[in-house]
């Protein structure tokens, strides 16, 4: 799995990628390419190559991430007075994301692999409905849709998505701490989105347990009330 970068650098990175996999993508699939969704030019690009991949019969194999360089694509766009490359909010990124798996799973060519990596529950609830409504058609081409959490990150989703049959990687991230630092920074921006659906997840749930509660508490009171019922007769 080749992963993404900054733009400065994604053209060159994809353009090898390319290269590997019309070289080594036969048989089997061997390289797979990454696609940040943050990027204007992501929903395009990834249509072209799942259409340009069904065209010459070669397998589309590809992970499609959020995107994690978001101020420092912004502060270089500023400071080389362009328009920025990526989405202003993360509202519009969200719906670039699902826009672009619901698609790629609608036209996915024959012995792909396609991997949803989100912590986003609203989107991987999304793409299970996408695989299941073409899950014939999926074992039938033999493609395959994973997804994929980072270490310490939306474990609660991928045991759910494991219990359920669907195949699903989990990162782990290595190295020498200095090397790690920019990456873990990144990681923890992210939390505080991931942090925030927790938290209005929470409140759902409090709001569950009082109605069974209530429930409970409803039922109790219809079940003394037959059971006095009936020592009276």
């Amino acid at each position: 799995m080749i992963d993404a970068e900054q733009t400065y650098i994604q053209y060159g990175i994809d353009s090898i990628t390319r290269q590997i996999q019309r070289m080594h993508n036969k048989d089997k699939i061997v390289a797979m390419n990454t696609y940040q969704a943050y990027l204007k030019r992501t929903k395009r690009n990834v249509m072209l190559d799942v259409l340009g991949c069904d065209m010459i019969k070669l397998p589309f194999a590809a992970k499609l991430v959020r995107g994690a360089y978001l101020t420092e694509e912004s502060k270089m766009a500023l400071g080389n007075e362009e328009e920025s490359p990526i989405y202003p909010n993360k509202a519009l990124v969200d719906k670039y994301y699902d826009d672009v798996a619901e698609f790629v799973i609608r036209h996915l060519p024959a012995r792909s692999h396609f991997t949803v990596a989100s912590h986003n529950e609203t989107t991987v609830e999304l793409t299970t409905d996408a695989v299941k409504k073409r899950q014939k058609v999926l074992e039938d081409q033999k493609s395959q849709v994973s997804f994929a959490q980072l270490k310490g990150f939306g474990d609660r989703l991928t045991y759910k998505l494991a219990n359920k049959g669907f195949f699903t990687f989990k990162y782990l991230p290595y190295g020498p701490t200095h090397n790690l630092m920019p990456y873990l920074c990144r990681r923890a921006e992210e939390a505080s989105y991931v942090w925030l659906e927790g938290r209005k997840k929470l409140v759902d749930v409090k709001k569950e347990i009082c109605e069974v509660r209530r429930l409970h508490y409803k039922a109790a009171g219809i079940a003394c009330g037959v059971l006095f019922l009936f020592m009276l007769l």
